[in-house]
């Protein structure tokens, strides 16, 4: 009976670490995916010689500018300057990489990135630089990625601040 009580305790003080574990765990890797996929957007705006373009879609086909990040987004060739608003369709030859959102976090950014990022040629991020939050459907973990003016992208942890 001892043994069984000392087990109850035990599985007491686990269950909510090992939540708060897996938490961190989802967000820490929807940044992960996230920022991969801006990377690949300056990479590629470099590389192209072109502007490159990042959007929030939640069909995986159109930009949109209702909701978050979190519903997904497209990573497309901007070259022929065609990306004007959040209603932009890219066609299927300018289209890089689609995210399928994540599940784990809410992600929203600051009115510089809230709708989209855009790297010119030289892969810097004008009118673009701005932070975008991550947070964990906990409302305690929360990452904020940070996109400078040079078009460097990092992230910062943040699990003792709140998520709005």
């Amino acid at each position: 009976m001892v043994a069984l009580a000392v087990a109850a305790i035990l599985v007491a003080i686990a269950v909510p670490s090992y939540r708060a574990i897996v938490t961190r765990n989802a967000v820490a890797a929807s940044v992960n995916e996230y920022i991969g996929a801006l990377h690949l957007a300056r990479s590629e705006a470099v590389t192209r010689g072109v502007d490159v373009a990042v959007c929030k879609s939640a069909d995986a086909a159109s930009c949109t500018g209702s909701g978050g990040w979190e519903q997904g987004w497209i990573v497309f060739d901007d070259s022929q300057g065609n990306f004007t608003s959040a209603s932009y369709t890219p066609t299927n030859a300018e289209v890089l990489r689609v995210g399928n959102g994540l599940k784990q976090a809410t992600v929203r950014g600051n009115a510089n990135v809230d709708d989209s990022i855009s790297f010119n040629p030289n892969g810097f991020a004008f009118g673009s630089a701005g932070t975008i939050r991550v947070c964990g459907k906990d409302g305690d973990s929360r990452t904020d990625i940070v996109i400078a003016p040079s078009g460097r992208v990092r992230s910062t942890e943040n699990n003792g601040g709140k998520c709005p």
